[in-house]
């Protein structure tokens, strides 16, 4: 076998890997979702000052500046995925990155926050 099937015999696989651990990423996020199913909810004032603060009014991705009511509150793991509303899941982004970022998560940072909040039920 040459180098180069070698690499993509590796490339195929280490693709598949990803698959079958995002497929149970997920069904691990709805196992936690049935469990304990997190609502949107308003934000409290307090709250959006003190992380703009902590931010340095700078969105967590792209770093431009941002003011109050020019953000938008972004939840690190997507509540789709099972993601809470606890300060540690939660982040300040522009509408742009927002935008961007969409729902998606690498199965290895979901499963990490899966396992905590599961333990912490």
């Amino acid at each position: 076998m040459s180098l180069k099937e070698l690499r993509q015999k590796a490339e195929k696989q280490e693709l598949q890997a990803f698959y079958e651990l995002m497929e149970v990423a997920l069904e691990c996020s709805e196992v936690v979702k049935g469990l304990s199913p997190t609502k949107r909810r308003a934000w409290l004032t307090e709250v959006l000052e003190e992380m703009l603060v902590i931010q340095a009014s700078k969105c967590a991705l792209c770093k431009t500046d941002i003011e109050f009511g020019s953000f938008e509150v972004d939840h690190i793991i997507p509540h789709s995925r099972g993601g809470g509303n606890e300060r540690t899941n939660l982040q300040l982004l522009c509408k742009l990155c927002n935008r961007k970022k969409g729902s998606s998560v690498a199965p290895q940072d979901l499963l990490r926050y899966l396992e905590s909040r599961y333990m912490n039920l």
